[in-house]
């Protein structure tokens, strides 16, 4: 198996770790964990994200969960695909005051970059969240 294939997890089980599994054992011990994976993956892509700076857009939304951190991420994308992976492992659909930031990291002659972030998970009505963009978007104002 690959080493990415529950790469945002934060605790992997000892049992989905293995490189090579046999077909019974990958039916019994894989299979069902990493659909579960992949569904909370694709419901990652479909969160509503909220910045921080986007407050008043937010300020009637209900915070009832800690603020999630991620850290050591490669880009902007995985930070904010990390902080919505974690809503979902939450039971949210939506992440509020969401907070990224770069830090830049040297090592000798070569620079790169590395990102993390904070956010609240919080659940909102999906139905309405659609609504209010698309009439955002339709307004030229």
């Amino acid at each position: 198996m690959e080493g990415d294939s529950f790469l945002f997890e934060r605790r992997v089980p000892k049992d989905l770790t293995h490189a090579v599994y046999c077909n019974p054992c990958f039916d019994q011990h894989v299979a069902g964990p990493l659909a579960e994976y992949q569904e909370r993956l694709n419901a990652a892509k479909n969160v509503f994200v909220f910045m921080k700076n986007q407050s008043k857009e937010t300020r009637l939304i209900k915070r009832k969960l800690p603020m999630v951190r991620v850290e050591d991420c490669d880009d902007r994308d995985e930070t904010i695909l990390r902080l919505a992976y974690a809503a979902v492992k939450a039971g949210c659909n939506a992440i509020v005051d969401a907070d990224l930031v770069a830090k830049k990291e040297k090592d000798g002659g070569y620079q790169w970059t590395r990102w993390c972030g904070t956010a609240l998970p919080v659940k909102v009505d999906s139905g309405k969240m659609e609504r209010e963009m698309d009439l955002n978007n339709s307004n030229p104002n």
